[in-house]
This record gives structure tokens, C-alpha cells and sequence, in this order.
């Protein structure tokens, strides 16, 4: 099935090196798809998601410089609904 291939891999292609680099990490967000995602300077930011099991509505940011994920945790309660497959 097609949620046998949904992985926390996360692929980073540097364009100037024409090179593909493979980030690997048991530390970030669980196995998602249908996620979004934004660029932020030197931040890759993920929000919601769903996989096999569960819809999500948490947000991550990946350091494109130290190569590591932390879990953003809004200061206000209001959190967006649980989503996926939006922009």
C-alpha cells in the first residue's frame, strides 16, 4: 500500500553541488505525508500532515544549517485543526 512507503526520510538536493543528501533522524516529527511546508532563511517549517494511523496539526522546524528538527509549540492555546493535503 501506498502508507507502506511513508518514511521520516528527508531529502535535501543542493542545486550548486548537484548533490543529493539523505537526513535520517529518529529526533524529528513521526512519518507523515500530505504535509505542508515553508522555507524560512535557514528553516525548513512543517505543519500537520497525517499518516496510517493519525491526522496531525503540530509544527516542526528543520535547521538546514545544524541539520536537526525541534518541535515549535505556540505560546497561545490557539492551535489550528488536525489537516492534511493543504497549502
Amino acid at each position: 500500500s501506498v502508507d507502506d512507503k511513508v518514511t521520516n526520510t528527508l531529502y535535501i538536493y543542493n542545486i550548486t553541488d548537484d548533490k543529493l543528501e539523505i537526513i535520517v533522524s529518529n529526533e524529528g516529527p513521526e512519518k507523515r505525508e500530505f504535509h505542508s511546508s515553508v522555507r524560512n532563511g535557514d528553516q525548513m517549517i512543517i505543519f500537520g500532515g497525517k499518516n496510517e494511523e493519525k491526522l496531525f496539526n503540530d509544527i516542526w522546524s528543520f535547521s538546514l544549517f545544524s541539520k536537526k528538527w525541534r518541535e515549535i509549540k505556540p505560546s497561545s492555546n490557539e492551535i489550528p485543526e488536525r489537516r492534511y493535503g493543504h497549502t
